[in-house]
C-alpha cells in the first residue's frame, strides 16, 4: 500500500508531503498524475505495483503522488478522494483508474463517481460537500500550479531527484532512474 495517495489527498501541506518508503535517505521521486490520463492509469495499475515492491517498500525510494488534474473530472476525483480515510482512499484511487474509460466518456461523470464513493463508504452528504469544497479545490490547484512552475507540462511526469521525465515510463525504466540517483 502506498500511503502517499491518501496523504497527497489530505490537505495542501500533506499533499506536498505524501510519503511512501521507510529509509531515512530514500531517493525522492514525485509522480504528477491526472485521474483522466490513460497513461497515468496504466502506470498506476500495471507498473506502480512493481516499483512499490522493489524500491518503495524497501525504503530505497519515496514516491510523492502529486495531483495534476488536466480536466474538471480529474479535479473532482481528487477532491472526492480527499474526503476518504487513508486506506480507503488508496483503494478508491485504484477503482477510479480502473473505471476511467467509463467516467471519462460518460455525459455526466457524477453518478459514476457517486457509485464508487458510496461503495467506499462516503455518504451522499459527504460526497456533495467534497465536490463543493472550494478550499480543497484550491489546494489541489495550487499543487498543479507548483508542478507547472517546475516544468511539468504533461502527465504522467516523474521527478526523480531533481530531473523531470515527461511521459509514460515502465516500472523497469523508473527503477533504473531511481537506481542512478546518488
Amino acid at each position: 500500500m502506498i500511503a502517499t495517495r491518501r496523504t497527497v489527498l489530505a490537505g495542501a501541506a500533506a499533499l506536498m508531503a505524501a510519503r511512501a518508503g521507510a529509509s531515512p535517505q530514500p531517493v525522492p521521486a514525485s509522480l504528477f498524475t491526472s485521474l483522466g490520463c490513460g497513461h497515468c492509469a496504466r502506470f498506476h495499475l500495471e507498473e506502480l505495483p512493481q516499483v512499490r515492491a522493489e524500491r518503495i517498500d524497501t525504503g530505497a525510494a519515496r514516491l510523492d503522488i502529486r495531483p495534476f488534474p488536466l480536466d474538471p473530472r480529474s479535479l473532482a476525483g481528487f477532491m472526492l478522494l480527499r474526503a476518504l480515510p487513508d486506506p480507503v482512499a488508496d483503494q478508491v484511487m485504484d477503482r477510479i483508474f480502473e473505471h476511467q474509460a467509463e467516467w471519462i466518456t460518460a455525459p455526466n461523470a457524477t453518478p459514476i463517481f457517486r457509485q464508487i464513493m458510496i461503495e467506499a463508504g462516503l455518504s451522499a452528504t459527504a460526497f456533495d460537500r467534497a465536490l463543493n469544497d472550494a478550499s480543497v479545490q484550491a489546494d489541489i490547484l495550487s499543487i498543479r500550479s507548483a508542478g507547472l512552475e517546475v516544468g511539468v507540462r504533461v502527465t504522467p511526469t516523474f521527478k526523480i531527484g531533481t530531473e523531470l521525465h515527461a511521459g509514460a515510463l515502465s516500472a523497469d525504466d523508473l527503477i533504473t532512474l531511481i537506481d542512478q540517483q546518488p
